[in-house]
């Protein structure tokens, strides 16, 4: 018979030998665990956005046509295309057919923007029969979501460049804009009829520079509802535009340098100018924007009486139907400020009064040059002058019958150089009762007057460089030269008084 603690130890034994089996190691993992405990799941992959066509860029042809991408870029854009808006493939940029029934669907997925360059960095290339593209051009930005600010310099510019078979652009809906963002965009889509909505009210520089230069079937421009402007951000935007007929409001009271910089130049068809509210000018602002508007009848009214350096310089030139011009109230000049406003304005009868007594330089020059209608000149009050601030002002003026009068007696160099050349309405010349000439200052001012026969000119030193270089050449053989009590060293010929000219003095 077994002894009881015999029994006990054993017991003791078999519990510790079953406490040392059963505990695991700190490392090991629990044999218990290891059976019961699953095994984790994958993770699902995340499924990609699918690709909506009524946004992704859609080409539908009149026939059949041809898109390929040109690509400058070291960084070619991502670009998705489907011909059937389900199946989708990455686009290396080669021809895809497309037609009427069977449209082709591109996207991309660019966060970044298209082109970082300062210069176009591709561009769509359309080849054969007339064709639309529909859907969001934020798109080809991303797929995934809708984004409304451009990411990126020069993004879009010269996109459609040269697509003449175009009659329908896509959709334009960002509303945060980047420099040269839709520059060249559209430029010579020579069938483009109807331009798309632009809602930025805040404009980048360059935003729309160009943007349908050469568009000459555009009939329908965007409104413009900017009241922020920026530097370039309209210039030449509709250049030769030749079937638009009416433009878009302009709201802006406060310009950008270059702003407005020949924005309707060639708008043949265009025959009424929008409303310029602005009174605020910048240099430059309205340069040559009406220029070659051939059926322009009205000016619009320019209320600031503040200028800037050239800001209505050749703002109307070529004109050739303008009878009216606007009131110009401004007695605050600026360099150039009116240079050639109304150049070959062949229809223009009267000129606006010009208030200023304080000139600058080349201010009026060629202002009126070639208005060949215009038969009153406005009064010139100056006293002020500046260089170069009348020089052909009135050249060619065929039809002018008298000339303003020129009360300045301080001269400055070139100030009256060709301003009545060409008159050939002209039989007496103004007073002049500076005494002493400039540089210039009266080189070729009567040259080819044909009928001019009475001058008045009270100087009494004429050693100014030029002063009087040719100034009475091809006028009439005979006339009457009236000269200061005294003053005898003025040379005969074109640059001096006219041989055969019968001499006076002043009493």
């Amino acid at each position: 018979m077994r002894s009881i603690p015999s029994i006990v130890g054993l017991l003791i034994l078999l519990a510790v030998s079953a406490a040392c089996v059963s505990k695991p190691l700190p490392d090991d993992p629990d044999p218990q665990e290891e059976q019961t405990q699953t095994t984790p799941e994958e993770p699902t992959p995340q499924e990609e956005p699918a690709k909506d066509e009524r946004k992704c860029l859609t080409f539908t042809s009149e026939g059949s046509s041809t898109v390929s991408l040109i690509n400058t870029e070291m960084n070619p854009p991502i670009m998705y295309y489907s011909t059937d808006a389900t199946t989708w493939s990455e686009w290396d940029f080669t021809g895809i057919q497309f037609d009427s029934e069977h449209p082709v669907y591109i996207c991309g997925d660019n966060p970044d923007g298209l082109n970082n360059g300062t210069d176009r960095g591709f561009r769509f290339v359309v080849d054969g029969d007339k064709f639309a593209v529909s859907g969001d051009i934020m798109s080809l930005i991303s797929y995934k979501e809708d984004v409304t600010t451009i990411p990126s310099i020069c993004c879009f510019r010269g996109l459609f460049s040269g697509c003449s078979g175009m009659t329908q652009a896509p959709d334009l809906t960002a509303t945060t804009l980047t420099d040269l963002c839709y520059s060249e965009m559209f430029n010579w889509c020579s069938n483009l009829t109807k331009a798309p909505a632009l809602p930025a009210t805040t404009l980048a520089n360059r935003c729309y520079a160009s943007m349908f230069s050469s568009c000459s079937s555009l009939t329908d421009a965007p409104s413009l509802p900017a009241i922020e402007l920026a530097e370039v951000c309209y210039q030449s935007m509709f250049y030769n535009c030749k079937s638009l007929a009416k433009a878009p409001d302009l709201p802006a009271t406060s310009l950008s340098t270059l702003c407005y910089n020949y924005m309707f130049f060639g708008c043949a068809n265009l025959k009424e100018a929008p409303a310029l509210p602005a009174t605020t000018l910048a240099p430059h602002c309205y340069e040559n924007m009406f220029d070659h508007c051939s059926s322009l009848t009205k000016a619009p009214e320019l209320p600031a009486t503040r200028l800037a350096g050239n800001c209505y310089d050749n703002m109307f030139s070529g004109c050739s139907s303008l009878t009216v011009a606007p009131e110009l109230p401004a007695t605050e000049l600026a360099g150039g400020c009116y240079n050639a406003m109304f150049y070959q304005c062949k229809s223009l009868t009267q000129a606006p009064e010009l208030p200023a007594t304080k000139l600058s330089s080349n201010c009026y020059r060629d202002m009126f040059h070639g208005c060949s209608s215009l038969t009153v000149a406005p009064e010139l009050p100056a006293t002020e002058l500046a260089s170069s601030c009348y020089t052909s002002m009135f050249s060619s003026c065929g039809n002018l019958k008298e000339a303003p009068a020129l009360p300045a007696t301080v001269l400055t160099y070139g100030c009256y150089k060709y301003m009545f050349s060409g008159c050939i309405g002209l039989t007496a010349a103004p007073e002049l009762p500076a005494k002493t000439l400039v540089d210039q200052c009266y080189a070729d001012m009567f040259y080819y007057c044909r009928n001019l026969s009475y001058v008045k000119c009270l100087a009494t030193t004429i050693s100014g460089e030029r002063c009087l270089s040719e100034w009475l050449n091809n006028v009439p053989s005979s006339g009457v030269f009236v000269k200061a009590a005294g003053m005898n060293d003025w040379p005969r010929g074109d640059s001096g008084i006219p041989e055969g000219w019968t001499i006076s003095e002043e009493l």
